[in-house]
């Protein structure tokens, strides 16, 4: 009985500590997909709108929302406190 009180406190301390990190770090990546489509929007109304070669924007684009979301899922990473180099360890 002991240990399950053991256990359950040890649950609470941890809850409390990276409950708050880890709710910042979803509505970071949430907002952050969501800022991402938009830029992409913008960018196919502007390449369609300089006429810019028809085969040439979904490469583009691809490569500009790829990008962008490494680097956003990188930054949530870091602030719930993974490295890197646990995450480069794991692949």
């Amino acid at each position: 009985m002991e240990n399950m009180e053991k256990y359950k406190d040890m649950a609470i301390e941890l809850i409390m500590s990276y409950g708050p990190k880890f709710l910042l770090a979803i509505l970071t990546l949430i907002i952050g997909f969501w800022v991402i489509k938009g830029i992409l929007r913008t960018m196919r109304k502007a390449m369609e709108k300089r006429n810019m070669d028809a085969s040439l924007r979904p490469f583009l684009l691809s490569l500009v929302g790829v990008l962008l979301k490494v680097l956003l899922i990188v930054s949530v990473m870091s602030m719930v406190g993974i490295a890197m180099t646990s995450f480069i360890a794991i692949l």
